[in-house]
């Protein structure tokens, strides 16, 4: 009953947001108040359905109109912040510009009457103060997908040795122990289904450049349980909490970059990659899995296409790619993000009118909110979820439907399209008592034909539940133990001789892949591995090592010791009700003791009268 009258009440806050109760929004008598937004590292799409349905949401509660959204690169972004021409809401992954340009209102003076949401991340505001704000403590940024991740993982994972699962089941499923094994597999798979139905030749994978060294490494760095530091000139093992120079670190079972090199290197020389992959786009990676020039990849965001545009042929079909964990290989789940995911910086700019700040403030302010959160995570109640009878909120079969459709009907739902942006992380906890995500009750419904398939071969109920099982199993790890999160998002002060090293070393890794991987003498690799070494080295690499590695380990010890307080001060909240009753229990004792002694001592009185 009382999760029914939460329920009401949830309905009631809704009503009232429309009239500015909620987060100081604005009244409904007046016209929707128009914001822009603007980032560098979220892209926008024009997909038929937009607006979709969370952000039809948020504008009717708020009663704002989203009238702009603009995608920024590097170039765009630092000539807004040089000309003050921003738009309304900002999201970046260079904080220290913004702060340097002074860029972003500081939101402590509206949080009292629209942050009120904002407010209660209070370990992730006092870090964003101290590391974030230039030196000045106040506080400037927003960060996404605050929390903890359960080691559940989500429904599945999008790093290990990606397989077209159909080939894949025609070779029986082969073991994959090894990159070395991977290789086999790509090519056995690409023996199987050598073109397309246009007669195109296939490939085991290509690699698109438009995210600079992300598609090249990022596989690689997941698998092995490190993230990249500094430009990916280092990495941070999320396992052991340090930092390794993998550039000059040349043991391919330490350095995800040599082991990348080495890995596309040996499907270059079978034939196997995609001779495109130095110049090709996001764009043309997308039309290429569209028309099924690929058997695997290296992550699971980036293969989407093949599977859908093979749906709309079959909606049965298991012609899709998924990544299968192998035994000592790291999940990208399971982190306590402090502060959230590193660099989703968002801000309300100053380029925003005064009386529109309010408004900018409440939609940050509901990224934090129950209902900005639940509503994204679980989709529009009443639609997508409700509570039952039992007062039990849960997801309804249009969810599931929607989530199984996948493709433009799930993003037009809006439901978990947004992590860059939302506050918590899926596994926060709403006022009733349940998740945000009410999916991660029941992760083995609303399952796709090929994640069916999937989970039915590993004996699991959802895909992601095998690579938890590893991990249980001691065969596997997560994230659970790594700062990496939290550190890199605060490491934001960066001097501009170790910013210079680090983007030159860059440029050298981007112009290095080519040679490296298309050199099929074993002695001539050799000899460049060397080359590439001496060059990064004389670019300074070794300083700009010392120096972030010098900063990641300082702040991982303070985070620590601040971590260690929480939780010696939780353990103390935890304790003190027994204390109380202890206490409690002692007192009415004594009192019990006193009572009777003065009763024992009337009694005596009384009979020495009657004496």
């Amino acid at each position: 009953m009382k999760k029914r009258v939460f329920s009401m009440l949830m309905v009631a806050a809704i009503m009232l947001t429309a009239f500015g109760v909620f987060g100081g929004a604005v009244a409904e008598s007046t016209e929707p108040v128009e914001l822009t937004i603007g980032a560098q590292n979220l892209g926008f799409d024009g997909k038929d359905y937009w607006p979709d349905e969370w952000f039809q949401h948020v504008e009717e509660v708020l009663n704002v109109k989203f009238t702009e959204w603009y995608q920024y690169d590097d170039d765009t972004f630092a000539l807004a912040l040089a000309s003050g021409d921003q738009k309304d809401i900002m999201m970046t992954n260079d904080a220290q510009a913004v702060l340097t340009a002074g860029a972003a209102v500081p939101l402590d003076d509206y949080l009292e009457e629209y942050g009120q949401n904002i407010l209660k991340y209070e370990l992730r505001n006092e870090l964003l103060r101290k590391y974030m704000s230039g030196g000045d403590g106040k506080l400037y940024f927003h960060t996404p997908n605050t929390g903890y991740e359960d080691a559940t993982g989500a429904v599945e994972g999008w790093n290990g040795f990606l397989v077209r699962w159909d080939l894949y089941e025609q070779l029986g499923y082969p073991e994959m122990k090894s990159y070395d094994d991977y290789v086999e597999v790509l090519e056995d798979m690409v023996e199987l289904y050598p073109t397309n139905e246009n007669g195109e030749q296939t490939y085991a994978m290509g690699i698109w450049n438009d995210s600079g060294l992300w598609g090249w490494v990022q596989g690689q760095i997941a698998n092995m349980g490190t993230t990249g530091v500094g430009d990916y000139n280092f990495v941070w093992d999320t396992k052991t909490n340090e930092m390794i120079n993998h550039l000059v670190e040349t043991d391919t079972s330490v350095s995800p970059w040599w082991q990348a090199i080495t890995f596309y290197r040996e499907l270059n020389k079978r034939g196997l990659f995609d001779p495109d992959s130095f110049a090709m786009t996001n764009d043309d990676l997308d039309e290429k899995y569209a028309n099924n020039r690929y058997v695997g990849g290296i992550c699971t965001w980036y293969v989407g296409e093949l599977y859908t545009a093979n749906r709309e042929k079959d909606p049965d079909t298991l012609a899709g790619i998924m990544a299968v964990p192998y035994e000592g290989s790291s999940g990208w789940y399971g982190q306590n993000a402090i502060i959230g995911w590193n660099g989703k910086n968002l801000y309300v700019s100053t380029s925003c009118a005064e009386e529109k700040i309010p408004a900018a403030v409440s939609f940050v302010d509901y990224l934090d909110s129950d209902d900005g959160n639940r509503t994204h995570y679980s989709g529009i109640q009443g639609k997508y979820w409700d509570y039952g009878d039992d007062g039990v909120p849960a997801l309804l079969d249009a969810a599931y439907e929607a989530k199984a459709a996948g493709g433009d009907t799930l993003g037009a739902t809006g439901i978990n399209q947004y992590g860059n942006f939302i506050g918590s992380s899926a596994f926060g906890m709403a006022e009733d008592g349940y998740y945000y995500d009410l999916g991660l009750y029941n992760l083995g419904k609303g399952l796709t034909p090929l994640q069916q398939a999937f989970a039915d071969h590993y004996g699991v109920s959802y895909p992601g539940e095998l690579r938890y099982k590893m991990e249980q199993e001691g065969k596997g790890y997560s994230q659970k133990v790594s700062l990496h999160t939290t550190i890199g998002a605060l490491v934001n002060d960066v001097p501009d001789e170790i910013s210079t090293i680090t983007s030159r070393v860059q440029e050298m890794m981007i112009r290095w892949l080519q040679p490296l991987i298309t050199c099929e003498d074993d002695a001539e690799f050799e000899a460049q591995q060397q080359q590439f070494i001496e060059e990064v080295k004389a670019a300074g690499l070794d300083t700009a090592f010392e120096w972030y590695n010098t900063q990641w380990t300082t702040l991982r010890d303070e985070i620590q010791a601040i971590i260690d307080a929480e939780a010696a001060t939780a353990e103390t909240e935890t304790e003190a009700p027994a204390d109380a009753a202890e206490t409690e229990a002692a007192d009415a004792a004594e009192t019990e003791a006193a009572d009777a002694a003065e009763t024992e001592a009337a009694d005596a009185a009384e009979t020495e009268a009657a004496e």
